[in-house]
């Protein structure tokens, strides 16, 4: 009889210690994240994620979309520009999922998209952002294009933006590109820039060899 009880007591007491966990478990999960501070534009492999934050707050940390998204845009440019919007802000922060979500919508997009992602590659102060534009671009495989990667690839000041820009000039495939990847591989500062416009300018003539 003893015996009984105390193996029910035990069977009762696990009981209790499984619930307690089970709640103290659902407790967490149900708080909010803790806000995290976006880190340094430098440290391009560490994502981090955001709370909800104020258009003010947006405006202090740089998040802030160029984009219009008010009455005064047509139902399109509006729609158009909060993607890109959001695109941006999730590139800030390193939002990586969000990131490829938007990215997907924006392909999706196709050349109405062009004109926004122009802008931010051109005038964007982060230069993830910039760098981000052109890549997006140079998916889309527009020559229309070409001349703006040239002139990134010889005046923008990051590293980040002229390797994206070489790319986008590759995936283009076109022979009449070599000779503005000739001047960066001759010209360009930095030697990771020059290397890699050497392999392009090596695959766009190989391709042409083989046409």
């Amino acid at each position: 009889m003893k015996i009984k009880l105390i193996i029910g007591l035990l069977v009762l007491a696990q009981g209790v210690i499984i619930f307690v966990i089970l709640k103290l478990d659902i407790l967490s999960l149900s708080k909010p994240p803790l806000p995290i501070i976006p880190i340094n534009q430098g440290d391009v492999n560490k994502p981090i994620s955001a709370p909800e934050l104020s258009e003010d707050a947006k405006k202090r940390m740089g998040l802030s979309g160029p984009f219009p998204t008010g009455e005064e845009t047509s139902p399109k440019e509006r729609n158009i520009g909060k993607i890109i919007n959001a695109w941006r802000e999730a590139i800030v922060i390193k939002r990586i999922d969000d990131i490829t979500r938007l990215t997907r919508e924006i392909q999706g997009m196709g050349l109405e998209a062009i004109p926004f992602l122009s802008k931010l590659a051109k005038e964007d102060e982060n230069e993830r952002v910039r760098a981000f534009a052109v890549r997006s671009m140079g998916s889309m495989r527009s020559a229309d294009l070409a001349d703006l990667y040239v002139e990134l690839l010889r005046k923008d000041q990051s590293e980040f933006v002229r390797e994206n820009s070489i790319w986008a000039l590759q995936v283009l495939g076109n022979p009449k590109y070599i000779p503005a990847l000739e001047k960066a591989a001759e010209v360009d500062k930095s030697e990771k820039i020059r290397q890699l416009a050497k392999e392009a300018i090596n695959t766009l003539d190989s391709a042409n060899k083989n046409k």
